[in-house]
């Protein structure tokens, strides 16, 4: 089973009256990959979609499938992207499921792999969320509730984790961070989603999604457990 990309076109006469839809599918066929999880354009009008199959790249008229040169680094990586977006530097950052982030540059088409700090190295761990602040940095946003700063200056990342997941007992529950937003009033202050696996049988879908605020002054978690919900789908057998 694949995923493809619906391009949905509206269509207008002349005499400006409505005319309905016209939809495209494009897939694996057309060169677009199987799955795909996120698309930005940029000022040229390139289109890029990332996902399963990679970093993808469409002029209007062919797909171009971007890899990175594992002859440069010695190293092969996961190419899984989950979120990008377009960086004040002119580069396309990305989250990967798996413990790095990728920088591409669209003018000379190289990959750059920055990666997560020694203590992320262990398995299951991946990248899920990213965002440019108002100081050209990155919050990266992980499983295991890691939640990451990257200064582009120093190439160095710091690592933040909540405290209160072991006095809550809730260390072996499969925390994922889902989105990071800054606060337009506060921009020392980061709001993030949170998902997690509500029960150890890897077959459950029980799964809870809350509310954290992250403080980056004080560098401190403060969480909203009023605005959680619960979602129950029982396991698959």
């Amino acid at each position: 089973m694949f995923f493809s990309l619906i391009i949905i076109g509206m269509s207008l006469s002349l005499s400006a009256q409505w005319r309905g839809l016209r939809l495209t599918t494009i897939g694996p066929e057309e060169g677009l990959g199987s799955e795909v999880l996120d698309v930005l354009r940029d000022s040229a009008g390139y289109m890029y979609f990332g996902g399963v199959a990679g970093l993808i790249r469409h002029d209007g008229k062919n797909f171009m499938t971007m890899q990175p040169d594992a002859s440069k680094s010695g190293e092969i990586f996961k190419n899984e992207y989950y979120k990008m977006i377009f960086g004040r530097d002119g580069l396309i950052w990305m989250t990967v499921n798996a413990p790095h982030i990728s920088a591409f540059n669209p003018k000379t088409l190289a990959f750059i792999q920055y990666r997560l700090p020694p203590n992320s190295q262990h398995k299951n761990i991946g990248t899920t969320w990213i965002l440019e602040d108002e100081n050209n940095d990155l919050w990266v946003g992980g499983n295991k509730f890691l939640l990451y700063h990257f200064d582009k200056t120093t190439k160095q990342f710091e690592t933040y984790q909540p405290e209160w997941l072991d006095t809550l007992e809730l260390q072996n529950k499969a925390f994922d961070i889902r989105k990071i937003v800054q606060d337009v009033r506060d921009p020392d202050l980061l709001w993030i989603s949170v998902s997690s696996h509500l029960d150890p049988d890897p077959r459950s879908h029980h799964r809870g999604y809350g509310l954290v605020s992250f403080n980056k002054k004080t560098k401190k978690f403060k969480s909203f457990p009023n605005v959680g919900i619960i979602i129950s789908r029982g396991r698959e057998e």
